[in-house]
């Protein structure tokens, strides 16, 4: 073995690690970029230069909370007959306890996603296809600290989700 040898495996081990610490921080900085962010949903409807609809509303259900609805496509495609409409709306909540994400297609809610925050837990019922309750409670439990929860009832009216204190 010449004096070479031991530096040669030296030089092959660090460049190893290195390559494989560069490759571990670049695949956690990636995933770490989504962690705790809400699913994005498509807006355009109609991709025709024309029309473009779009339909965003804010409205505020408790002076911590917002409400917003976004289209999102549905195609029927290798149909020939007219089809009914199966427009999909989805609509967001967000409040000091946690955010939620419904979508509606005709009369029929669906929950995409309920996200509490720190310090609280969140507690889903489906009452049929026609409403949803979700339920967000403090964790620490204390009487009286009913200031932050919300019980809210998500139904469909117009094909739009409606977030309504429950």
């Amino acid at each position: 073995m010449t004096r070479r040898t031991p530096l040669l495996i030296a030089v092959i081990w660090l460049v190893t690690v290195i390559g494989a610490a560069t490759l571990t921080w670049t695949v956690i900085s990636a995933a770490g970029t989504q962690v705790g962010q809400i699913p994005r949903v498509d807006s355009a409807v109609n991709s025709s230069p024309s029309t473009t609809a779009t339909s965003v509303a804010s409205t505020t259900v408790t002076p911590k909370a917002a409400q917003t609805l976004t289209p999102v496509p549905h195609s029927s495609k290798g149909t020939t007959n007219p089809a009914p409409d199966t427009s999909s709306y989805a609509g967001s909540w967000s409040g000091a306890p946690g955010k939620v994400i419904a979508r509606c297609t005709g009369s029929i809610v669906s929950l995409v996603s309920a996200i509490p925050n720190d310090g609280y837990r969140v507690k889903t019922e489906h009452e049929g296809d026609q409403q949803i309750v979700v339920e967000f409670e403090s964790s620490h439990d204390q009487p009286d600290d009913d200031a932050d929860e919300a019980h809210l009832a998500i139904s469909c009216t117009n094909g739009h989700p409606v977030f309504r204190n429950h």
